[in-house]
């Protein structure tokens, strides 16, 4: 009964309205704008909602440079004064960040992780048969 009913509803109307409503409001931004006012700008006057910017304080205004320079896309970056580090000074670097976590970790009370030559041990033949996990069997309550 109520699907019936529902197939007899026009939405026709209502979907003109939202198109024209879309066209009119997408179309307000494309309109030539003069000083910096939009098309709503009259409509949120009478609202009395429109907002102005304050000027920014002095501290502001001093820190900023008068010209806001962007590198524009596709330059090349000026080239770094910071030569990079060579492989011995990388490995230095390594060993004396791996000292402070261990002595870190000891300090927290932790163990060290494993290292991969701990965890990469190589299996014998005869483990084999250990490898299998044996299931001990349901005990009745």
């Amino acid at each position: 009964m109520i699907i019936g009913r529902l197939r007899r509803i026009n939405t026709r109307p209502l979907g003109a309205m939202i198109a024209v409503a879309g066209i009119a409001f997408g179309g307000a931004g494309c309109s030539a704008q003069t000083s910096g006012s939009s098309g709503l700008k009259p409509i949120t006057d009478k609202l009395n909602i429109t907002t102005t910017v304050p000027p920014a304080a002095d501290f502001v205004e001093k820190s900023r440079p008068q010209s806001m320079d962007y590198m524009p896309v596709g330059v090349v970056p000026p080239a770094r004064s910071v030569k990079p580090r060579t492989p011995d000074q990388v490995k230095a670097l390594e060993a004396e960040m791996e000292g402070t976590r261990k002595r870190h970790d000891a300090l927290g009370g932790r163990k060290p992780p494993a290292t991969a030559a701990a965890k990469a041990k190589p299996k014998s033949p005869d483990s084999k048969s250990s490898d299998k996990k044996t299931t001990a069997p349901a005990q009745p309550m």
